[in-house]
């Protein structure tokens, strides 16, 4: 059956709390002063414990989670406002230098209920990479029944690394756009099934992804090339 979901796919990165016009038809949140404050803290905290990081492509780390949260935000600005705020510390923990317990005491309980889910465990010697993922996403699925939008951000992000994914080696490269679709895709579709909660841009997220993986696999094999 043809997918008929609506895809429309979200290419970053400037100001995340830019007014826009919504990709979904649900109303607009007002940003408050405190939740703006709250991001403020959020991407200071973020700056810190990213500071000296590069992505692949040289750019500052911290453009990676700034491009996570204006992907989620143009998917929907109605989630709960510790959903954003979770989108820009989804890699403290696991990149950069912070801990959940930090940041249960500086952000609260849910926002890192939600870093800690979205956090991979180190791989152990010798395991399986694919077991690996495969254990990661069903815990993320599980927090996700209690927090159901952490799979919304995880999308998000895997949407921005496989915008950004040609700056990686090649291997890497093939490993995440397969990844994606042998584990992800099938993982989002069961879940789409049930979700009852912002289930507009679970869907629309979701479409962006499958639509991001196609292209991409389609893409002749001398396409991935450093740049």
């Amino acid at each position: 059956m043809q997918n008929t979901r609506r895809s429309t796919l979200v290419t970053c990165h400037c100001d995340p709390f830019a007014s826009r016009q919504p990709l979904t038809a649900q109303a607009s949140v007002p940003l408050t002063l405190g939740k703006f404050l709250t991001f403020q803290e959020a991407i200071a905290f973020a700056r810190r414990v990213h500071a000296g990081q590069k992505r692949a492509n040289g750019r500052a780390f911290m453009s990676h989670p700034m491009a996570v949260l204006q992907i989620l935000r143009a998917a929907s600005d109605i989630l709960p406002h510790v959903a954003y705020v979770a989108a820009i510390l989804h890699d403290t923990v696991e990149d950069g230098r912070a801990t959940v317990q930090q940041i249960r005491l500086e952000f609260g309980n849910e926002t890192a209920d939600a870093v800690e889910a979205l956090t991979r465990t180190p791989l152990p010697r010798g395991a399986d990479i694919m077991d690996h993922e495969q254990a990661y996403l069903a815990r993320m699925a599980q927090a996700h029944a209690r927090l159901p939008f952490i799979l919304h951000i995880k999308m998000a992000d895997r949407l921005h690394n496989l915008e950004t994914v040609q700056h990686l080696p090649q291997e890497r490269q093939l490993a995440t756009i397969r990844t994606t679709s042998s584990l992800y895709l099938p993982l989002l579709r069961r879940v789409e099934m049930r979700q009852t909660e912002y289930t507009e841009a679970f869907s629309l997220l979701l479409a962006q992804l499958e639509e991001s993986v196609r292209n991409r696999m389609h893409k002749p094999k001398e396409a991935f090339t450093m740049r």
